[in-house]
């Protein structure tokens, strides 16, 4: 059953006026009991349906699609998120494209680290299809696991070089660190997942 206000939207609007009208029915404090959503009274606002469990009453909880919780973000967070997250992937992006072209300095770093040169383009090749991944929303989740892996494999190589520990060895760590750091302020579905 659809609220009259509902009628010709979308699925994605319908999702929205839901969550729209639980956090008016939350801020009036209508509907909570002991802290929690009781569902049972927002059967007349055609919503009751939405849950059968009670959820805390806190706004992140109240909007769900596909069974998942949407954490809500405030736009500067979103635009941090989106900078740290460009700025990290325009530089993987120009480390990627530096193993096709392997100037002297690229070279002299796979020779130190004891990796073929001849696997430059392979290993530039996975890393700017990890990035691409890490920038499409859809996929950002999978793209930020990818490029920890890479990163991770990064980590051992220097480890197993004797790098430096502050210089290079740690590198790989602190561009991890914005990977994920850029994703949890631009993707709810991460902040859903660790709170």
């Amino acid at each position: 059953m659809h609220m009259p206000q509902c009628a010709g939207k979308s699925r994605a609007e319908l999702d929205m006026d839901k969550c729209i009208t639980l956090v008016k029915v939350e801020q009036s404090d209508r509907g909570c009991v002991n802290g929690r959503i009781d569902y049972t009274a927002l059967h007349s606002t055609g919503l009751g349906g939405a849950a059968r469990k009670r959820l805390p009453c806190t706004y992140s909880n109240l909007c769900t699609r596909e069974g998942r919780t949407m954490a809500t973000i405030s736009k500067p967070a979103v635009w941090t998120g989106w900078v740290i997250s460009v700025m990290l992937a325009l530089f993987l992006v120009m480390d990627g494209v530096m193993k096709f072209m392997l100037p002297a300095p690229v070279s002299e770093a796979f020779t130190r680290l004891g990796i073929s040169t001849s696997l430059a383009v392979p290993i530039g090749v996975i890393l700017i299809a990890c990035v691409v991944l890490y920038v499409i929303p859809r996929t950002a989740v999978f793209g930020a696991v990818l490029l920890t892996g890479y990163l991770g494999g990064a980590i051992a190589i220097h480890m197993r070089a004797g790098s430096s520990l502050f210089g290079e060895t740690l590198f790989p760590i602190y561009m991890g660190v914005l990977v994920w750091l850029g994703l949890y302020l631009r993707d709810s579905r991460v902040r859903g997942m660790l709170s």
